[in-house]
């Protein structure tokens, strides 16, 4: 992997219906960089909380934000947390980083 660092500013999903809002928040968190993801989703699963609010990502590699729903994240879930992963969220997304992750190895494409 890269020494790319990942750094996320979310925004409470209450607030993060105007684009300004969400602008100033990321912005008062010093990020730097020259690329950046922005997603909206209604949550299908787990809370609308900070914490499950996408992107979501995996060993601080791996960023995904998803729109859909993944019929079978608990069988997955569960596989990926026998192998050492920790999750941090309710979230069926969350299992699609993680498996990216243990598949990457150096070529996302194939990873994906």
């Amino acid at each position: 992997m890269s020494s790319t660092r990942i750094t996320t500013a979310t925004c409470c999903p209450q607030c993060a219906r105007r684009w300004q809002s969400f602008a100033a928040r990321a912005s008062a968190t010093g990020i730097a960089g020259t690329t950046g993801i922005s997603h909206t989703r209604w949550a299908t699963h787990g809370a609308p909380t900070t914490i499950n609010a996408h992107p979501h990502v995996s060993n601080n590699e791996i960023a995904v934000v998803h729109n859909g729903i993944i019929e079978n994240f608990e069988p997955l879930r569960a596989r990926l947390q026998q192998q050492g992963y920790q999750f941090v969220t309710q979230t069926d997304t969350e299992v699609i980083a993680h498996l990216i992750h243990a598949h990457y190895d150096g070529d996302l494409l194939p990873a994906v």
